[in-house]
């Protein structure tokens, strides 16, 4: 007879670790300790940017946004804007437009692209104006439009998100070679380098994002500083190889060091947790469980890697095969993976200029003169929509307002 997972440790003086352990105990219900091999936390940038996903997972593991915006520097977010070869684009959190008779709106904005128009897809998101104009607004029913919501997410300092998950659990101190006693041993350990930070600029609701070659510059405003993110290729000896062996699990940098995007390494972790506790096995680590987690993690990898290849301008066979077919024809196919999704590959592609040659001829279920009325209308109520919202600094003191402290100095 087995028996189930009693208790779990986890390894790892660093964010990501803190994280696993916050999540397990709050939704596990079992035993967890973490251990660690420093006093001084591993913190890094590129864990200071919570989507709108990471905030709702965040939520159901017990951790409110009230809770998030009360951290020090905290700073709500739309987006991010891009800067490419002199061009400057945004990208939203949320969707853009509204998809109609049955075709997706980055087709119909196509259509009506090559026909002269000269808005940008994002430009169909409310957000795109506040961004522009340094406004806010959160998501709420009275700025719908339609089903046209948009989303928001929040930039937060590494080290104040550290000392919130762990100001409850004591770590315990760990030296190589020490064996740990666990049904489940979790490998958190992240290398990072450092904080980088750069002078304070103004503070807006969004992250800058510069592509340079082989380079993606990161700048991630907080309220009192600025967070900087270099994001460079991989080594060539980064691997994606299965985190799970037998009682041990890797998670996060330690499963796989290779770059990503701001953003994305926190919803990385989150589903590594959510598939974890998923398939939980039991206590002999069964490998009808284990193989399952290593056949899932190992795709949505390979997927998050072909994604960054976009921004780093490096060979992936994958990101290659999503992009001439998206370049051609606008489309990209099903995918099997949660972190990646057909909707971010259009996203960022088109944030990143690439702009296909042709769009979805269902989009003419549309005539013409109804296409142009649709999309005049739909930037109208857009426009009108997103000038309603309160200039950022004025939204911020009423955050303080309604957490009862003193208005912090930008």
């Amino acid at each position: 007879m087995t028996r189930p997972i009693r208790r779990i440790a986890i390894l790892g003086s660093g964010l990501e670790a803190v994280l696993a352990e916050f999540v397990l105990a709050q939704r596990t219900g079992l035993e967890v300790a973490r251990y660690s091999e420093s006093n001084t936390p591993a913190l890094s940038a590129a864990h200071s940017v919570l989507t709108p996903q990471a905030l709702q997972q965040l939520e159901h593991a017990g951790l409110s946004l009230r809770d998030l915006l009360g951290l020090p520097g905290s700073l709500p977010t739309l987006g991010a804007r891009l800067s490419k070869e002199g061009q400057t684009r945004c990208r939203p959190f949320g969707p853009c437009g509204l998809d109609w008779a049955g075709t997706g709106f980055h087709h119909h904005w196509l259509r009506a692209r090559h026909g002269g128009l000269a808005v940008p897809y994002a430009a169909f998101s409310p957000a795109y104006r506040a961004m522009q104009e340094n406004r806010f607004a959160p998501p709420d029913r009275r700025n719908r439009i339609g089903a046209l919501q948009h989303e928001s997410g929040l930039h937060v300092h590494p080290a104040a998100l550290f000392d919130r998950l762990a100001q409850a659990r004591q770590a315990h101190p760990i030296h190589p070679g020490l064996d740990v006693d666990a049904d489940l041993i979790i490998d958190a350990r992240e290398v990072t380098p450092g904080l980088e930070r750069a002078e304070t600029g103004i503070v807006q609701p969004c992250s800058e994002w510069t592509c340079e070659v082989g380079e993606l510059h990161v700048s991630i405003p907080l309220r009192g500083e600025t967070l900087e993110q270099r994001i460079a290729p991989a080594s060539p000896t980064t691997a994606i190889l299965p985190p799970w062996t037998g009682n041990r699990v890797s998670i996060g940098q330690a499963a796989h060091a290779g770059p990503c995007l701001p953003g994305l390494a926190v919803e990385r972790l989150l589903f590594e947790l959510d598939l974890l506790i998923e398939l939980m096995p039991d206590a002999a680590c069964d490998p009808a469980e284990t193989l399952e987690y290593n056949r899932i993690w190992i795709e949505e990898m390979k997927e998050v890697d072909a994604l960054v290849s976009l921004y780093l301008d490096v060979e992936n066979p994958r990101a290659s095969e999503r992009l001439q077919m998206f370049q051609h024809r606008g489309y990209v196919r099903s995918l099997d993976t949660s972190l990646v999704t057909e909707s971010d590959w259009i996203s960022h592609a088109l944030a990143l200029g690439h702009i296909p040659r042709h769009h979805d001829p269902l989009s003419h279920r549309l005539d013409d003169s109804r296409l142009k009325l649709e999309l005049g209308q739909l930037l109208q109520k857009v426009n009108t929509v997103s000038g309603e919202f309160p200039p950022f600094a004025v939204y911020l003191e009423a955050i303080d307002k309604a957490l009862g402290r003193a208005e912090e100095t930008a």
